[in-house]
Order: C-alpha cells, then structure tokens, then sequence
C-alpha cells in the first residue's frame, strides 16, 4: 500500500517571471509521482530593483500568498500543499530579509546565492575564480548565520550556473565549502541536493563535508514547469545515502521532520514501510 512521505521541498510560480503553471498543478504532478505535497518556494521580492526580471515583485507579494492558500484550499485531501519562499541573500539585505521572514506563516524558507546574476557577478566576481568561489561560500555561510532560514539552496550553484568554472577542478569548490561547514553546521540549517543541478562532483563533496560536520540535507527539484516535480528524486537519496547520510530532511511550519532513506525510496516506488 502506498504511504507518500517526501515533500518536492523547492517549486515555483509564474510570479517569477521564468516558470509556468499554477500551485496545484504542481502538487498533483507530486501526488503522482508518490510525494505527500509540494512547498511552494517562490523568489522573494527584492528591493531597488534588484533582478526583478526573475522575481516576483513587491506588489505581488500578496497575490502569491493567495495563490498558493488557493492551491491548499483546492488540493485539500488529495495532495497538500504549503507556503514557503526563495530568499535571495545579498550582504545588505539582511534587515529585509528579516521583515520579510516574518510577514507571513511560512512552513519553509530557502536562503540562496545566486552567484551568475549579473548583480551579483557584477558587484563580487572581480579577481580569481578561486577567490569568487571563496566569497560565494562566504555569502552562503553568512546567510546560514543569520537564522532566518531552515535551509540553504543549491550549494553548488557557484559551479554549475558560472561557465567559467568549467574547467576549474571540483576540488577548489569543496575546499572552498570546507572552510564555512562548520559556521553553517553551528547555524543548524540544512543544505539542498538541488535536482536541477545534475548532482555532480562539487555537490557530491560538499555533501559527504555536509555529513561529517552533521549537517542536515534536504532535496528539492527547482522545478519552474510542473512536469519536473519530483524529477530524479530517487537519484538524490542515493547520492545522500553515498554521502552517508541515512535520512533525509523536509521542513512543515518551520520544524524539520527526518525520514530514513529507505522508507523514503519504498514510499517513491509505492510501497512504503510502515513508519
């Protein structure tokens, strides 16, 4: 008998700019793909018009909340659905973030860098790659320490978003991981497999970093169009699991529930274990 456990922890919405389909579109692609529900992770709105092209705006804010109470409402005892939100994390920003943290009931909040927009290339990607790549993971272990959010997304995006770094060897990134690990192990938020991103050598690294300094890690597909909800979800946890992790994490109003990788693999295939 089928028990769905996971949560698809990271999707979007059309407010963004850049994906397509509503919430509940989302979550039924969940429900048949065997997850219990979607979160519903939206880019935050910036202020100044920072990147506004791929977030919502501020005077948007509210129809997004209402977007996503319609996609619970109309998805109720089918499949679940719930709010959280995307922050961008830039140093500056932090007494907005914070405002922001706070205005609504978010059961989650993903904290980001997004190292190849041209505002953040623009104002840190002077110097060596080395030396980006450094201040990157900096960014990273600053936005955990804040502790505002529960996890962080795509650790690896520094890499697989920046051609540039296609020739640079996996290793500088996970040193570069290796020296902020145990700030964001003391924060105590989590870390993404992020499926969108391939789960290649820099994320395979930081992940077994991730585990030996007791990070939790949660999984999210990124996805901007509901056919990539739940995509490689299987893949993941046996990248966790490699890693040396045997739960994964997913977060409901703002605590963290952990599932065993196995029950978690048994519920996809649709005959979970008895919890």
């Amino acid at each position: 008998m089928t028990h769905p456990i996971l949560y698809d922890t990271h999707v979007h919405t059309p407010l963004c700019k850049h994906a397509e389909g509503l919430p509940e579109d989302y979550a039924r692609v969940a429900k048949q793909q065997g997850l219990a529900g979607v979160i519903v992770t939206c880019h935050n709105p910036l202020p100044n018009g920072i990147e506004q092209g791929v977030r919502m705006a501020a005077g948007q804010f509210d129809e997004y909340l209402a977007m996503v109470e319609a996609a619970r409402l109309s998805c109720e005892g089918e499949v679940d659905v719930r709010l959280g939100m995307e922050c961008d994390y830039l140093p500056g920003l932090e007494e907005h973030i914070e405002k922001q943290a706070r205005s609504a009931p978010f059961d989650y909040l993903l904290g980001s860098v997004h190292a190849h927009l041209g505002s953040y290339v623009g104002r840190f990607a002077g110097g060596s790659l080395a030396g980006f790549q450094r201040t990157y993971f900096e960014h990273l272990a600053r936005a955990a320490e804040l502790r505002l959010f529960d996890c962080l997304a795509h650790p690896d995006t520094i890499v697989v978003k920046n051609p540039q770094f296609n020739a640079c060897p996996a290793d500088q990134a996970v040193e570069a991981f290796a020296v902020v690990a145990q700030r964001i192990a003391i924060s105590g938020v989590a870390i993404e497999i992020n499926t969108s991103h391939g789960m290649g050598p820099v994320l395979r690294g930081i992940l077994k970093l991730a585990r030996q300094h007791g990070i939790a890690v949660v999984i999210g597909s990124d996805a901007h169009e509901p056919r990539r909800v739940g995509d490689r979800f299987t893949q993941a946890l046996d990248v966790a699991e490699e890693a040396g992790y045997t739960a994964v994490g997913f977060f409901l109003q703002r605590k963290r529930h952990d599932v065993p990788i196995h029950h978690a693999l048994a519920s996809i295939a649709g005959s979970a274990l008895p919890l």
